[in-house]
Order: C-alpha cells, then structure tokens, then sequence
C-alpha cells in the first residue's frame, strides 16, 4: 500500500514538473504577456540613467561645438539601408532590441513639413543656430495650444527614445519624407539643412539607426522595390516583432501600415501608441486628457484616445504598449527633479 501511494505521488510529482516547463516556454514564446520588461526593474533603470546622463554630456558639450554643428548641418549622417550591401544585412542581428525592430514614420514631420513659422534663433555659435528648428519652434510655442502642447511632447518622447537606442547601438528605421529637401515649409540653404541637423541631433551618427525613404514626402507609401529590400533585411536579421509608430496618425501612418500588413500580415506586427503623433489641428478642448496637469505626455489619456478611435479595429494592427518609453519618461523626471 505504502509503496503504491509513493508510486502515484511521484507520477503526480513528474506530472507537476512538466506542466511547470510547459508553461515556461509558453511563457517565452509570448513575451508580451510578461507582466513587466527589464527596463521596469532596478537594473534596467540604472542603465538608462548613465545613458541619459551620457546623452546629457553629450548634448552639453560635443553638438554645442562648430564643428559638430558644420557637419550635422552638411547632411544625413546615418545609412540609408538602400546603400548596405545585402551580405552586411546579418550583422544588424545584434542590433535588434529583445529580438524586436522598431520603425518610425516622418519624425519631425510637424515642425519641417507642416509648420510654416520658423522662429529666428536666438542664440548662435559661430554662424549656427545653437538649437534645432524643431526645439525653437516649440520653444516659441503659445502655451494655450493644446495641439502644440501635445506636438512638443510627442518631440520630447521622440528624442529621448532614439538618443537612447542610438547610444545603446539599438535597430531603429525612420522612414523619412523622399526628396524632402524640396518640400521643407520654411526651405532648404545649403550647409544649413535644418532636417538633417535635426535628425543628427537625435541619432548621434549611430551605425544602429538606419533609414529609407516613403514614396512622396506626404504619405508613408513606400516604392515597390524599397518594400522588397526591407522584406530581405527583416528576413535576414530574423526580427520577431514590428514595432512601428511616427506621424501622423490617421495620415501617413495609417498608409504605412497598409504597406506594412500588405507584405507582413497581422501576426508580428505591433503599434507603438507612445511615440505616434496627432495632427495639431485636428485636436480641441476634450482631448486635453492626453496631457497631465503639469503638461507631460498623459500615457492612459493616450490609450484611451486611441481606444475611442477603434484603432485596433479599423487598421487591425496590434497594440503594444512600450515599457521602454515609460522607464525613459521615469527617469527623465527623476532628473529634472535633482536639477531644481
């Protein structure tokens, strides 16, 4: 009898074991089903505050230089993924950020394609604006502006989160308006692109962030053989995920996503609500829950938002929250806070 019931307890107690693997690489294979990333422990927010505090020295000393200024003012200094020779595609393997890519629409849009009042700058060093367009302009901002308001923090999430994947040598494509020189609201001066200083500004010349280029400067369509060489890149490096955001919603965005699902489907392909941009003029007083009571990025008010607009169901795209943006946000507020 004794014997039988240890017999029945150990097939119990392998019984158990197996689940518990089970339910391990099920947990593995679902990884958005985590309840947290690494980010959200203690180790991972460390690493983003000696990151934050390199961009911060690097912001401070390097780009206020005339010589960092002449070049990021000379042009784009990242890769475009069009010019990387196909058998260098495996190496960007490494890159990929927990496996996953991130892709981003027309950053900037708002302030080099939509808005036609550039402010003078106010500071200069040697003959360069000491500050890029895009931070004069919502500098000048009128405060009343809800759109605006909500432009400028788009900006501010934007920067932070391609300083930090540019300085963590993290894969990121900006798809960027295609001869957008010709179409920038307030003109190109050569040696003085401020497009290009702009998107410098926030890469840092990082090998990791690439770019291409969508069909016209006002849709995020893409050429047929553009698509076909992003298809091979994704397929060599093995990217799990697609992650994907940018400007604007309801715009460019929702026409990428067409590109995106027409060639990719549905199964891998995430939005990230926290790094999308509104139009200005399209939003009024009852959306001012997308902003907090101190001006910051609202991110509940920002899934409630796109809830309201059924954005799961109209462009059927996943939702993916980010983690990552959060912890950077987190951060950045505990620093702000040690400087006053």
């Amino acid at each position: 009898m004794a014997l039988k019931l240890a017999r029945n307890l150990i097939c119990l107690l392998i019984f158990f074991l197996l689940l518990s693997g089970l339910s391990h690489i099920e947990a593995e294979e679902n990884p958005q089903d985590s309840p947290a990333e690494q980010e959200t422990n203690s180790e991972g927010l460390t690493r983003i505050k000696e990151a934050f505090k390199q961009i911060n020295e690097l912001n401070e000393t390097t780009k206020k230089s005339p010589e960092w200024l002449r070049e990021a003012y000379s042009g784009i200094k990242i890769k475009r993924l069009n010019d990387i020779p196909k058998e260098e595609y495996g190496a960007y393997k490494k890159r990929l950020y927990k496996g996953q890519i991130y892709i981003i629409v027309h950053p900037g849009f708002y302030s080099f394609f939509a808005n036609k009042n550039a402010p003078e700058p106010k500071e200069r060093i040697d003959a360069f604006p000491a500050k890029n367009l895009a931070d004069r302009i919502f500098s000048d901002a009128p405060t009343d502006s809800l759109g605006l308001k909500l432009a400028q923090e788009n900006e501010r999430l934007l920067r932070n989160f391609l300083e930090y994947m540019s300085l963590e040598k993290k894969l990121v494509i900006l798809i960027l308006p295609r001869d957008y020189k010709k179409y920038l609201t307030n003109g190109y001066s050569p040696g003085l692109d401020e497009y290009a200083r702009y998107l410098n500004d926030l890469t840092n010349g990082s090998e990791s962030i690439l770019y291409m280029e969508s069909r016209n400067h006002n849709t995020g369509d893409m050429e047929k053989d553009d698509v076909e060489i992003l298809s091979a890149f994704l397929k060599d490096i093995k990217a799990k995920r697609i992650l994907y955001s940018g400007g604007f919603v309801g715009r460019c965005l929702d026409k990428f996503n067409t590109v995106l699902v027409d060639k990719f489907g549905y199964k891998d392909l995430y939005f990230v609500p926290e790094l999308a941009s509104i139009f200005p003029g399209e939003l009024n007083a009852s959306h001012s829950y997308l902003l907090t009571e101190t001006g910051k990025i609202n991110f509940k008010g920002v899934a409630t938002f796109f809830k309201a607009q059924d954005f799961e169901r109209v462009l059927k795209p996943k939702i993916k929250h980010s983690h990552l943006i959060r912890a950077l946000e987190k951060i950045e507020k505990v620093q702000a806070g040690n400087k006053s």
